[in-house]
């Protein structure tokens, strides 16, 4: 198979009420408004969204070198991401409203942007939180063996504050660590306030 692309245009709809997948070398852009009953994908699909993407099931991103990129908003009602090699850059608005799980991921919140969930689980996986940016869980966090010494990709595991002269937030209602095999459950390092 080939690869193809698909773009939703600025102040287009793209509407379906079943199940969006990509996968492969394909690519997803919305510029406009785009809604869907689930969302995958798998393999080296690329997403972009620059406009309101709305998914009343779950978004699940399982694959290898995949590029997830939220330039807006993105609204889900769960989401997971896994696999070795997956970048995902948030530079805006994630609403998750029930769960967020990500395993082996590597996750950038942008400066400024927003990520908010009522639970979150982290396995495996590196975030980085830019100045002035937050994580809200508001509900149960589990954390599980996010090693600061373990490398996901080029990244080490854990949740890094990366600005250079504000902090980011990070605010669990609570928080549950585990570890399998290892003295650490999670790693919190630089400019960060939880």
């Amino acid at each position: 198979g080939g690869s193809s692309a698909v773009d939703n245009a600025p102040n287009a709809e793209l509407t379906v009420t079943g199940l969006y997948s990509i996968s492969s070398t394909n690519k997803f852009v919305n510029e406009g408004k785009a809604t869907f009953g689930k969302f995958t994908s798998i393999g080296s699909a690329q997403m972009k969204n620059t406009g309101t993407v709305t998914v009343a099931g779950k978004t699940e991103i399982n694959a290898t070198a995949a590029r997830w990129v939220n330039i807006s908003t993105w609204i889900t009602e769960t989401m997971q991401t896994k696999g070795a090699g997956n970048k995902y850059f948030n530079n805006c608005r994630l609403t998750v409203n029930e769960k967020l799980k990500i395993e082996s991921s590597l996750w950038y919140n942008v400066e400024g942007a927003y990520i908010e969930t009522k639970d979150f689980i982290m396995t495996n996986s590196h975030l980085s939180m830019e100045e002035n940016s937050m994580l809200n869980v508001s509900n149960l966090a589990q954390l599980i063996d996010n090693r600061g010494g373990d490398k996901r990709g080029d990244e080490y595991e854990g949740i890094y504050g990366t600005g250079s002269s504000k902090g980011a937030l990070v605010k669990f209602k609570k928080a549950i660590p585990k570890v399998n095999n290892t003295a650490q459950a999670a790693y919190y390092s630089g400019m960060l306030q939880i």
